[in-house]
């Protein structure tokens, strides 16, 4: 199981599973599924995502500074 350690103190942040075959089949054919979705979306509407997007990461900035170190 890949774990996600603090590099500072080796504090655990993070556990993930693996997953099969069949579950990883089928997150590529739903990525590809978002995909073309996504490549008929107006600019002004990614703009607007990455807008709400970066507003979030704001908000959840100590916890990404803590998994991203």
């Amino acid at each position: 199981m890949p774990q996600i350690f603090n590099p500072a103190n080796w504090e655990l942040l993070e556990k993930y599973n693996y997953i099969n075959r069949e579950e990883l089949d089928f997150k590529i054919q739903r990525w590809n599924e978002a995909f073309k979705k996504w490549k008929l979306t107006s600019f002004e509407e990614r703009k607007n995502l990455f807008l709400k997007l970066a507003s979030l990461m704001i908000d959840k900035k100590e916890n990404l500074a803590k998994t991203s170190t």
